[in-house]
């Protein structure tokens, strides 16, 4: 917004301007302002002769003897007059008389030159017989400088109005520009309190309301006014969850729509892929069972496993019934001690799994080299609880399940956790790749393990209109699409 230096016109009716406006008498007006402004003309109604003038100040009902200045109506007043009240004599109609600024000297002097006929001095009740001062005079015509220019911007309910926003240009300006910054900056902070707003109990305000003000009389104007609305839109109303079994090349479908009319920027896919042994939660694995180990924050695992060979381990991998939406697993490796589990550990992994669902899970460690030996797998929960099941196929176990606290509790398996090793020749076979294809253009050739994002360029986005978005994989794998996010902007 533009804030410059003002002349205009205001009605002596003007109750915005002016408190009062009463008649002394029929030639003298006595006008009091409500705001202080600088008065550089009176101005004459259109059609009307111009008319002498005297100015005077006044203190409450006294009014000074002599006028502080003279001139016409419709000329400039040299100077301009500053004070409240003004006590403005209209003296005769000017005819024959050339428009100018007129001084003491002219408004005192000679009828023949005011008014064309005879020879006495300036006679005020004859002048105003033809015309009262108040329907000579239409306006006062004002003039001011922007004076700590300022924009507020507030939320505004029935019962209340929230500042969001304030933007000042302190002391008096002939040209000030607000507001100084890019609006979308400048409003940051207004708009996340808007978008606290909303999500809080009374939602959205019904409307926002924009103040402009200045200490002194001055123009304001738009230099650019825009609205731009960005927003964002999910195209699915819950998850989606696509499996490949990797026993041939498979193809699988996600019908995306689109708002209509959308002006679109690019749309986000976003969600997570597990392949091979790590499926994602919801693909739930051949041989799951409802008998295992409970294990939880206050309770972990140990087992021995016999390595019958030397091998180079790097991680396992084990079914896992979910009592839980997300887990925090720490997975150790350590040396006999004895037939109990010694002090020395050979590998360790700590990882989070998100296991609304039976799945199989990995946990990876930088690969070890080992000597045939016993090992002791520790399996303790940080976070979330889950049933790791038993191997029917095992005999009667030598691990145990131990409650944590000060008095540790052990209770003997009656069988084995069943559990997979990972070599170094195959612990990459879970990143196999899974392409994701819409009519025939790639968007990406393969997803990584785990979470993933893309985009579907704003230049494709038509062709969901006729073409779904396809998966394609030859491996066994579960594709989890969390979100699809179409930002809009208008």
């Amino acid at each position: 917004m533009r804030f410059t230096p003002a002349r205009f016109d205001i009605a002596l009716s003007d109750r915005g301007w002016f408190t009062k406006v009463d008649n002394i008498d029929a030639a003298t007006l006595k006008i009091e302002f409500v705001w202080p402004a600088s008065v550089v003309a009176v101005a004459r109604r259109a059609g009307r002769a111009r008319h002498f003038l005297k100015l005077f100040r006044a203190d409450g009902d006294a009014v000074a003897q002599e006028p502080t200045q003279a001139g016409s109506s419709g000329v400039d007043l040299d100077p301009a007059w500053v004070g409240s009240p003004l006590v403005l004599e209209v003296g005769a109609a000017m005819q024959g008389l050339a428009d100018r600024a007129i001084d003491s000297k002219l408004a005192t002097a000679p009828r023949a030159i005011v008014a064309g006929v005879g020879t006495s001095g300036f006679d005020k009740t004859e002048a105003m017989a033809l015309d009262t001062a108040r329907s000579a005079v239409a306006a006062l015509t004002l003039t001011g400088r922007p004076g700590s220019p300022r924009l507020s911007l507030f939320a505004e309910r029935a019962d209340a109005s929230t500042l969001l926003w304030q933007a000042l240009l302190p002391g008096e300006h002939d040209l000030a520009l607000l507001p100084q910054a890019a609006l979308d900056v400048e409003w940051a902070g207004a708009l996340e309190q808007l978008r606290a707003m909303g999500e809080g109990v009374d939602g959205l305000p019904e409307r926002l309301r924009l103040d402009v003000e200045s200490d002194a009389p001055c123009e304001v104007r738009f230099d650019a006014l825009a609205l731009a609305l960005q927003a964002d839109f999910e195209l699915l109303n819950a998850p989606h969850a696509i499996g490949f079994d990797g026993d041939r090349v498979q193809s699988q479908a996600l019908d995306l729509s689109l708002p209509v009319g959308a002006a679109a920027q690019p749309l986000r896919v976003t969600g997570r892929l597990a392949a091979g042994s790590q499926l994602a939660a919801g693909s739930s694995p051949a041989s799951a069972q409802n008998l295992g180990a409970l294990l939880d924050a206050d309770r972990a695992a140990l087992q021995p496993v016999e390595l019958a060979a030397p091998v180079a381990l790097a991680g396992i991998a084990f079914d896992w019934l979910a009592l839980s939406n997300d887990l925090k697993l720490r997975i150790r490796m350590l040396a006999d001690g004895g037939g109990r589990p010694g002090a020395r550990v050979l590998a360790t992994a700590t990882q989070t799994f998100e296991t609304a669902q039976a799945a199989r899970l990995v946990a990876r460690w930088p690969a070890v080299d080992l000597q045939a030996q016993t090992v002791w797998i520790e399996a303790t929960p940080l976070a979330g609880a889950g049933l790791w099941p038993f191997d029917e196929a095992s005999a009667a176990a030598t691990g145990w399940t131990e409650t944590k606290g000060s008095e540790p509790q052990r209770d003997a398996l009656p069988r084995a956790l069943r559990l997979q090793f990972l070599d170094a020749g195959n612990e990459d076979a879970t990143a196999r790749p899974v392409a994701v294809v819409l009519d025939g253009h790639v968007l990406t050739p393969t997803l990584p393990p785990g979470r993933f994002e893309f985009d579907i360029p704003a230049s494709l986005l038509p062709l969901l209109a006729t073409h779904p978005l396809v998966f394609e994989a030859s491996v066994r794998a579960g594709v989890t699409i969390e979100s699809a996010r179409l930002r809009i902007a208008v």
